[in-house]
């Protein structure tokens, strides 16, 4: 008998060698956005898809210190479907990954970011009217252990504790993506 753990492993192995032999991804268009932000954080909040490429422009009216979060989750979309099946999650320090010396694919997405916007390169980030325009994100920068398919990225930034009491939300953003 073979233990769970071990089949885990195994599993893993198996995923690894059949994505490292499926053909890469060759581009990430994304095709609708929704979102919703706490007026406390944020106002004059606009978000909209143009060509497959995110805009969004708002007011930051309270300073987001270090210890400000990010809830990144990516979902497929199940065959023949409208619902998504939830793949995984990171929850990060912004500022932290930001900072960091490692480099991460989150990172890597962030610099992106900053290519189209005037988002701040260190902490703490102060009120002020920032824009994103036009980013599009690159299919080099999208996982590789990920299929083609149609996804539904969930960003949550806020502080606290994720989900539970004490949650102070700042915004969140469902981007559905169709990765090709």
């Amino acid at each position: 008998m073979t233990s769970p753990a071990k089949l885990i492993i195994i599993s893993v192995l198996l995923l690894i060698e059949f994505t490292s032999h499926t053909v890469g991804i060759s581009e990430v268009l994304f095709k609708s956005v929704q979102s919703r932000s706490t007026h406390r954080y944020i106002s004059n909040h606009s978000v909209e898809i143009v060509n497959g490429t995110l805009y969004t422009e708002f007011q930051l009216i309270r300073r987001l210190d270090p210890g400000v979060r990010c809830h990144l989750e990516f979902q497929l979309r199940i065959a023949n479907s409208k619902r998504y099946q939830s793949l995984f999650f990171f929850d990060i320090d912004i500022c932290g990954t930001i900072i960091a010396l490692k480099d991460h694919f989150l990172k890597s997405w962030y610099r992106s970011l900053m290519k189209y916007s005037n988002f701040m390169e260190n902490c703490p980030f102060n009120p002020d009217r920032y824009y994103l325009k036009g980013w599009k994100l690159d299919a080099s920068l999208f996982p590789k252990y990920l299929y083609p398919g149609d996804y539904n990225i969930i960003v949550i930034i806020y502080n606290g504790p994720y989900r539970k009491r004490g949650m102070d939300l700042v915004t969140e953003v469902q981007l559905e993506t169709n990765v090709i």
